[in-house]
Parts: structure tokens; C-alpha cells; sequence
């Protein structure tokens, strides 16, 4: 029941892709007042409603702890190194094109001040593209993942479950804007926050490989899987609680792991999949940075969404052409 193939996780981190794109697009109400008259849900526009079952970070993370504890053994630390360093050409090829976009188009914009520049090429502090966030504590995570599965290994799976759901909560409330504001953390403090977030789901991905085999399996053909994921998106966009998410992300990987695909929604979703981290990169360049006027001026979110796709789509096929002939000397 807990297994999760090789194709369906990529599948799935086409899916979580999608979920990033919309909840970018649409989570900021002053952006959704640039679409069109839309129908209201409990109260909001329902394109903001269905926000709150976007988690596309932690689906991320839990596929992410399932890939390296299946691979723990014979992935060594250095090899750990090398799938870091793909992760920052490629985020550093992003930054020479859409820096150089924006100097063309607003000269002077970026590249002021060169620690900034350094902090963004590090991902470290993302002042050029805040929803590159992810890049340094997942680096972290990624390297650190052996010391993870060890301490899961001796402190047992109730235990390390239990402290790392505690982490999590305590990281999610400190690292709310107004705490961060009111407690003056520091910002090498709240990096360190940003990676405790993330420990939770990365070791729930971990326990999921541990026991794939360990309950009977669900088969592909039973279509009410989607029923139930359905109803697990209206809970969770009903609740809006960001605990939630500590079932609801499990809950979708599952489901999305057995649920039935047309062949064409499958193969359309393996592509998004395959340059999901591209598009996680690039996709607010379009939506924020530099052609916010253009994408909005479609008005009605379904384009608006479909647009964003296809541009970060051909966008980041043309990024890993460039990174491609960079990343095999990796």
C-alpha cells in the first residue's frame, strides 16, 4: 500500500507542480482581484478557496525522504554532493537568464550589491526570487538524510516521528512573519527554522519506503481513489489549518501513488514531473518579477493558469538544454 513506483513519483511531483504553479497564482488576493468576476466559496474567490489544498513543498519532501532512504545504500555522501550541485547549476543558469532579462528590460534592478548577489547564488538569502526559498534548506536535508535514517534507525519510528511532527510545529509558528518580526530571528535562525520544517515529511517519506511492502496493495482500477481524494481537498480547503497538512500530504501521495490515469493525463503529467524543479525555479519570473501584467491580463484563471504552465513548461525545457551539457561533467 505504501509503495510508490519510480513512474508515479514522477507523476506526482507533476501533479505537486501544478499545485505550486496555482497556489502562486492565486494564494495573494490582491492578485486574484486582477482576474475576472469569479464565483465566491465560503466567502472567497473560489480560485483562492482551492489554495488551501496547494502543499506542493511537502509532497515534494515526502517523495524526496522516500527516494533517498531507497537509495541510502548505495548512495554515498559524495554522491549526495553531486545531486546538490545539479540542483544549483541549474538554479544558477535560471538567475543568468532572468537577471540578464531583467537588466535589459529594468537596468539597474539587480546586481547592486555584490553579497546579495553571492546570498542569492547560494539560495541562501533569495531576495532576487523569494519563492526560491526551498533550494538551501533542501540542500541541507538532502545532505544531512544518512544522519536522518540513522537517528531513525536507533531511536525507532514512534519516537522520531513524534519529535519531528513536534519540530515541525514549533518551525511553522516561528517562522510566521510576525514572529519572526516580533522575536528579531536572526536570519541564519531561520534558515535553520526552514529545515526543521522540513524534517517531518521527509522522514514520513522515509517510514512510507520502510514499510511499502508491509500492507496489502490497492489496485490501480479502482477509480473511488479519486472520489477520496477529492473529499480529502474539500476538508482540507473547509479546515484551512496548517496541521492539516500532516495527514492530508500523506493522504494525497497514497492516493495519487494508486490512483487509475488515462494514458494521456499520465503522459502529460510525466512530463511536468521530469521538469518540475525547473518550472519550480522559473515560473515566478513570469507570474512576479518581470510579465506579471501579461500573464494576469488573461483574466480568468483557468487561462491564467494554463498560460503559466506553458511558458514555464518551454522555459525550463530550454534551461536543462543549456544545464544538460553542464551537468554531465557532475
Amino acid at each position: 500500500m505504501f509503495s510508490i513506483s519510480k513512474d508515479r513519483s514522477v507523476i506526482i511531483r507533476g501533479v505537486a507542480i501544478l499545485a505550486m504553479l496555482w497556489l502562486h497564482l492565486f494564494n495573494i488576493l490582491n492578485n486574484v482581484a486582477l482576474c475576472g468576476p469569479m464565483a465566491s466559496v465560503c466567502g472567497m474567490p473560489w480560485a483562492h478557496w482551492l489554495t488551501a489544498a496547494c502543499n506542493p513543498v511537502m509532497l515534494f519532501v515526502l517523495l524526496s525522504g522516500y527516494g533517498h532512504y531507497l537509495t541510502r545504500e548505495r548512495t554515498s555522501f559524495w554522491q549526495l554532493c553531486k545531486r546538490v550541485g545539479r540542483l544549483y547549476v541549474v538554479w544558477w543558469v535560471v538567475l543568468a537568464v532572468f537577471v540578464g532579462v531583467a537588466q535589459v528590460m529594468e537596468p539597474g534592478r539587480y546586481l547592486g550589491n555584490a553579497w546579495e548577489v553571492v546570498g542569492n547564488a547560494l539560495a541562501w538569502r533569495v531576495t532576487f526570487n523569494a519563492e526560491a526559498w526551498f533550494l538551501f534548506p533542501y540542500a541541507m536535508l538532502s545532505l544531512s538524510s544518512k544522519a536522518l535514517f540513522a537517528l531513525l534507525d536507533r531511536a525507532g519510528e514512534v519516537v522520531t516521528l513524534l519529535v519531528t511532527l513536534m519540530i515541525y510545529a514549533s518551525c511553522s509558528w516561528l517562522v510566521k512573519d510576525e514572529q519572526v518580526q516580533a522575536l528579531g530571528i536572526p536570519h541564519s535562525l531561520y534558515m535553520l527554522l526552514l529545515y526543521g520544517r522540513l524534517i517531518f515529511f521527509f522522514m514520513v517519506g522515509a517510514w512510507m519506503c520502510r514499510h511499502a511492502g508491509s500492507f496489502t496493495r490497492v489496485s490501480l482500477g479502482r477509480w473511488w481513489l479519486w472520489g477520496a481524494l477529492l473529499l480529502a481537498v474539500v476538508v482540507q480547503c473547509l479546515v484551512r489549518r496548517e496541521m492539516m497538512y500532516v495527514w492530508y500530504t500523506p493522504l494525497v501521495v497514497l492516493l495519487l501513488a494508486h490512483a487509475p490515469l488515462a494514458p494521456g493525463v499520465q503522459r502529460v503529467l510525466t512530463v511536468l514531473g521530469r521538469y518540475s524543479m525547473p518550472m519550480w525555479l522559473v515560473h515566478t519570473w513570469f507570474a512576479y518579477y518581470l510579465f506579471k501584467d501579461y500573464v494576469y491580463a488573461l483574466r480568468y484563471p483557468v487561462l491564467i493558469f494554463l498560460a503559466l504552465t506553458l511558458v514555464s513548461l518551454a522555459t525550463s525545457w530550454v534551461v536543462m538544454q543549456a544545464v544538460r551539457p553542464l551537468l554531465r561533467r557532475l
